[in-house]
């Protein structure tokens, strides 16, 4: 709980500094504006049941590449991605990448735009699941734990290798378990 707490305040905080907050969200507009929780990673490393859910709203019409959306989580791509991210027009994209770099991704066909919806990602140490307004939408056998505790927990924007998957969007109750 203690977590949670932190994690919230330092994103209320951070929003109410460099971001505009809407209706109690956090309202991104898409140009690499991101809320960041520094080594966030440090909170999950060696977990085997761990979690993401937030409420999201993508204004973002196209979504092709590298368009993307980046809604939230840990990623460095090699040993510790846990994320959840919007891929072309109503695709939406969890993964699991494990300290040794093994992915695992559970995708959903069915996203909307200028819509808000739930996503869930939750791993729990054998199965990696996707849920959607809370329905399980997708799932894949995953396994291992993150070991790498000094991955940013970013909102609102992912970085795959030089590009920055930054939401044109809003989200609202970002939790990490």
């Amino acid at each position: 709980m203690r977590l949670l707490l932190s994690t919230l305040f330092v994103c209320l905080l951070f929003a109410h500094v460099t971001g505009q907050v809407v209706h109690n969200a956090i309202d991104f507009d898409g140009s690499e504006d991101v809320a960041t929780v520094a080594n966030g990673s440090q909170y999950i490393i060696n977990q085997n049941e761990i979690s993401i859910s937030c409420w999201v709203y993508s204004r973002n019409l196209t979504g092709a590449f590298p368009n993307y959306d980046g809604i939230a989580g840990f990623r460095n791509n090699s040993n510790a991605d846990f994320y959840i991210l919007r891929l072309g027009p109503g695709t939406i994209e969890g993964r699991f990448t494990n300290s040794i770099g093994t992915n695992y991704d559970a995708v959903f066909q069915g996203f909307l735009v200028e819509e808000w919806q739930h996503i869930a990602l939750v791993y729990n140490g054998s199965t990696l699941k996707l849920y959607h307004n809370g329905a399980e939408v997708s799932s894949v056998a995953a396994s291992g734990t993150i070991t790498n505790a000094t991955v940013p927990f970013n909102m609102g924007g992912l970085l795959y290798l030089t590009t920055n998957f930054s939401l044109n969007g809003a989200v609202d109750e970002v939790g990490l378990w």
